[in-house]
């Protein structure tokens, strides 16, 4: 196959873009345009442009136009060592996924393949590749691969469209005229925006990727006799050229979005293919805020319990600020609870707002803020059950029961053997009693509830007259229960649980049993007394 004109382009890639050299065809007539923006020159020193973006050291590939040699080199130096010759007519190079891609006009038809960055070696992907194509270049934004064709008289194809690289088939987007002006060498951002340079026209604009529609924005400043390969680094997502110009030869340019052109340098090379190996560079994750707080003083206003954090799934290795009032309290490592404890002189009647942020490795994220407005009210004491029960009879006829007062108590229910309310801590009446055993429960009452039961037991001799003094009662608080639960016994020595169906659950020689780990349901609870013994039924509820 002959090429007239040999004009190879590869533009920007992801980390990288490849474009190729194309001999400058004779300007046809060409229909009258509007006027454009005129870009211009500036002249910058190669060191201090490549040193101010990026290392020294970062590969290029080129290829040149002869024998299809290909150059490794640096940014600063892109034609610096050969690795490799033979590679074909290569017309545009794109660094994708680790690997370079190339299109290569071959005798015969076009074709894909790949270049080793070892050695340059051609591998190929698909023969008979649908585009002529002279730009090859990836879409960082959602990973699609576009071509954009030769379209000179002598071109194969004027494809323009998008292409799948593992088996090297092109879907069209559009078909170009094989005129010559409809050759557009091209590179594609980071943000996914095309930009391109138009064979003939001098003109330099954008490319619509879903129709290859050209618009252009500006008219470069020189003529152009060799259209290179423009290409994007990825790590400053800024384009890079190299064009053959009747003012600088072939020459290494940076180009701006707006058309702006920096002179970098001039070469005696004629290269065809060019990119950079570079990588997209994330920006530091984001310092994100926590997703939730939540703040809930502790019941008995002694401080306030602070939970915060991520929804599903939980992120490791964080540091979090803690505020108070805009006070810092503490800096946690990954610790997703905190308890701030009330310092003296703080008042819990008033509004306080906390505020958790993220700390990363230089920045504080967002704070995430929760404010009570209403103060800390402390809850009612508890009503406690009587303790310390005794029992005296006279003759067989006259009871006193006496208990220890519970300070906030309103009055005192007594039921058993007889009932009564009494408002103080003795309860006195008479009666005919018999010998046997009798049973009071005595309950507390209080403004905001009322207590667990006392059991009080009574074994009478009415044979033997005189004073007696009776000291054996029995009380199980809370009831019902979900956490500790307490005994209280004159003389207590062991508890024994048991459940429904009269299993033993436990035994205790300490008067609590924590109840945390049991089933709901109903339980007894066999408390021994000295030598007597009580059972009483505690639920535990969840």
């Amino acid at each position: 196959m002959v090429k007239f004109i040999t004009k190879s382009v590869c533009i920007a890639l992801i980390s990288m873009l490849c474009v190729v050299s194309i001999n400058a065809q004779t300007e046809r007539g060409r229909p009258e345009r509007m006027p454009l923006p005129q870009s211009h020159v500036t002249d910058i020193n190669a060191a201090d442009l490549f040193n101010s973006l990026r290392g020294d050291d970062s590969e290029t590939y080129v290829t040149l136009k002869t024998v299809g040699s290909v150059y490794k080199g640096t940014v600063t130096n892109p034609f610096g060592t050969v690795i490799g010759s033979g590679a074909g007519n290569i017309q545009c190079l794109e660094f994708i996924d680790e690997e370079i891609y190339a299109v290569d006009w071959a005798a015969g038809g076009n074709r894909l393949g790949k270049i080793s960055m070892t050695n340059g070696t051609w591998s190929t992907i698909k023969t008979n590749f649908s585009s002529d194509g002279v730009s090859l270049c990836y879409n960082p934004v959602d990973g699609t691969v576009y071509v954009s064709p030769w379209t000179g008289e002598d071109s194969e194809s004027g494809i323009f469209g998008t292409v799948d690289l593992a088996t090297g088939n092109v879907t069209t987007i559009a078909t170009y005229p094989l005129d010559g002006n409809h050759t557009y060498f091209m590179a594609i951002d980071n943000d996914g925006v095309a930009y391109a340079v138009s064979n003939l026209t001098n003109q330099f604009g954008t490319m619509n990727l879903s129709t290859g529609v050209f618009t252009p924005t500006a008219t470069l400043p020189f003529t152009i006799n060799f259209i290179q390969n423009m290409t994007v680094d990825r790590e400053t997502n800024e384009i890079y050229w190299l064009a053959q110009s009747a003012d600088n030869g072939n020459a290494y340019y940076k180009v701006a979005k707006n058309g702006t052109v920096t002179f970098i340098s001039s070469t005696t090379w004629e290269p065809r293919g060019f990119c950079i190996i570079s990588e997209i560079v994330p920006p530091p994750p984001p310092c994100d805020p926590i997703e939730f707080l939540m703040v809930n003083y502790l019941e008995d206003c002694t401080g306030a319990e602070l939970t915060y954090g991520w929804l599903e799934p939980w992120k490791e290795d964080f540091t979090f600020n803690i505020y108070r009032d805009g006070d810092l309290l503490v800096t946690l490592e990954n610790e997703n609870f905190y308890i701030d404890a009330f310092e003296t002189g703080f008042d819990a009647t008033i509004e306080h707002t906390w505020e958790v942020t993220v700390v990363c490795e230089d920045e504080e994220s967002d704070p995430v803020s929760r404010t009570i407005e209403e103060g800390c009210t402390p809850p009612p004491p508890p009503c406690d059950p009587v303790t310390n029960a005794k029992i005296e009879i006279t003759d067989c006829k006259t009871v006193t029961i006496t208990w220890t007062a519970v300070a906030n108590a309103v009055e005192y229910q007594i039921t058993g053997a007889t009932t009564a309310t009494v408002t103080e801590n003795e309860y006195t009446y008479e009666d005919e009693f018999e010998t046997g055993t009798y049973e009071w429960n005595i309950k507390t009452i209080c403004e905001e509830g009322e207590s667990e039961e006392m059991i009080i037991t009574m074994t009478l001799d009415c044979d033997q007259p005189g004073i007696k003094e009776i000291s054996n009662s029995v009380s199980i608080y809370p009831n019902p229960a979900n956490g500790i639960v307490n005994i209280y016994a004159k003389n207590f020595v062991k508890v024994e649980v048991y459940n429904t169906v009269g299993q033993l659950v436990e035994t205790k020689t300490v008067p609590t049993v924590d109840v945390s780990n049991y089933n709901t349901g109903i339980y007894f609870f066999k408390v021994y007394d000295g030598n007597n013994s009580v059972t009483k039924r505690v639920m535990v509820a969840k």
